[in-house]
């Protein structure tokens, strides 16, 4: 992808390569070639209100499930989630296999300061690197 709103190159992952090409140059097909505009046909209310949505339905199911079983929900579990918090989890997540430029590419992360508030590194994990 060559245009981004920051004027700078973002890399997504494709596992499929050959399928998205397929996908792309099939006539009548959904896939869109695009150089702007949006991605998804959404808007960040709408995901946000459908997230919103599925954790507390995710929430009432884990109580469902904890009466079931005799047992008192844990408290916090699964309520004060946002969309956001996903990224800090997959970036965190990442960051157990990736080197921190690497990760940068992969985030988007112009520089290490803004990275920091998602890496998280375990101190075991950073101990066994040391050896």
């Amino acid at each position: 992808m060559d245009y981004t709103a920051s004027a700078r190159t973002n890399y997504v992952v494709v596992e499929d390569v050959d399928g998205l090409k397929k996908a792309l140059n099939q006539p009548g097909g959904n896939v869109q070639r695009m150089r702007r505009g949006r991605v998804f046909p959404t808007t960040a209310s709408a995901l946000k209100q459908s997230f919103t949505s599925a954790v507390a339905r995710a929430r009432r199911e884990y109580e469902k499930d904890c009466a079931a079983l005799g047992e008192s929900p844990a408290p916090g579990f699964l309520q004060d989630l946002h969309f956001h918090d996903l990224r800090h989890e997959a970036t965190s997540r990442l960051a157990e296999r990736l080197q921190m430029h690497e990760l940068m590419r992969v985030t988007g992360h112009k520089d290490t300061r803004m990275l920091a508030r998602y890496y998280h590194p375990r101190a075991e994990d950073l101990a066994k690197k040391l050896g």
